[in-house]
């Protein structure tokens, strides 16, 4: 039976519910990220700026939100683009320590990052091959 208008339109505006509320991927180190953008918005600044926060949809149907307010992340959206309807893998690997911080760097205790690999699944190998240049 066909659903009326009305019954579409809520339907619709929970839908949109459950975009908005999406819980965030909070990832221990090995963690990985399948699923395909459904939705895109700016994250709130709490003192270092907007930040994107891409919206997937997983296999299982469930939606979960990518906060991508460190640096390497979004790196990798901007490298692997984040199209409505294409499919991300994105591995969190944890803090790693950099190879050759500043003294500045150690004494403020940046000598870390929040190190990600993330692909577009549909095109794995067009993120480098765009970016590679001699």
């Amino acid at each position: 039976m066909a659903m009326s208008k009305a019954a579409q339109e809520i339907e619709a505006f929970f839908e949109r519910q459950r975009l908005h509320s999406a819980p965030a991927w909070r990832p221990e180190p090995g963690g990985m990220l399948v699923g395909t953008v459904v939705g895109r918005r700016m994250g709130q600044d709490n003192g270092f700026g907007e930040y994107p926060v891409i919206i997937y949809k997983t296999e299982d149907g469930n939606y979960v939100a990518f906060h991508a307010f460190h640096t390497l992340a979004r790196d990798i959206l901007k490298r692997i683009g984040v199209a409505d309807g294409a499919r991300h893998a994105i591995v969190y690997s944890g803090l790693v320590k950099k190879a050759s911080p500043t003294e500045e760097e150690i004494k403020k205790g940046n000598d870390e990052y929040h190190s990600y690999y993330g692909e577009d699944l549909d095109k794995p190998d067009a993120s480098t091959e765009e970016a590679f240049t001699l």
